[in-house]
């Protein structure tokens, strides 16, 4: 469900059984900060009253948010989680949709955004960094960086580290210390990771490489 601060809810869908739930608190002031961003003014904001469960796009992004809070993850995925599901429940779910024009500075600032994270790629980038290297919104870049390349920032710096990580481990680094080496969280970071990317964990690609 999506519920504004102060509704008084109940949940009787599920009497008689038992249930889990995972709940997000976003702080109004993000979805008036977005609100500006997407092209609005800043004032309050009010959302419509709505079944998550039958809006299977918002869900699915919610669910990836929840799951990058419950496991290590980089700060950009969070990020940009967040900001992908702001943006949904805005333009689905406000009262008055923001809309969000296209800028011809797009291109360029895709290209000034891969460079920082060719740049970057270990280090603990963040959404609002690379949205000032973009000189775009949060909002803007997210779209722009997806439709210039096919991936949303975090996926695209994930996309280096595994790169960086498959020749070092055909050089002979243990999985340890390149996961030290690319910025992961930790060891099973980096090997949940890497097993998603190229199908199996870094200690048996290591062990097909010798």
């Amino acid at each position: 469900m999506l519920i504004e601060p102060g509704e008084v809810h109940t949940t009787t869908k599920l009497l008689g059984g038992s249930a889990s739930f995972s709940v997000a608190f976003i702080q109004p002031a993000e979805i008036e900060r977005a609100a500006e961003e997407l092209g609005g003014r800043r004032s309050t904001v009010h959302l419509a009253t709505a079944n998550v469960e039958d809006d299977p796009v918002l869900s699915h992004t919610l669910a990836a948010l929840h799951g990058s809070l419950g496991a290590p993850a980089t700060p950009l995925e969070r990020q940009s989680l967040l900001a992908s599901s702001v943006r949904q429940i805005l333009g689905r779910y406000a009262e008055t949709a923001p809309s969000m024009g296209i800028s011809r500075r797009e291109p360029a600032a895709v290209r000034r955004v891969r460079e920082y994270l060719h740049e970057h790629y270990t280090e603990a980038v963040s959404l609002d960094r690379c949205a000032v290297v973009a000189a775009l919104s949060r909002f803007h870049l997210l779209r722009a960086f997806a439709a210039g390349t096919g991936l949303p920032p975090h996926t695209y710096q994930l996309g280096l580290r595994i790169a960086r990580a498959r020749r070092l481990l055909a050089a002979g680094l243990p999985p340890a210390l390149v996961a030290s080496e690319l910025g992961f969280a930790d060891q099973s970071h980096f090997t949940r990771c890497f097993r998603q990317t190229v199908g199996v964990t870094p200690g048996v690609y290591a062990r097909a490489l010798s």
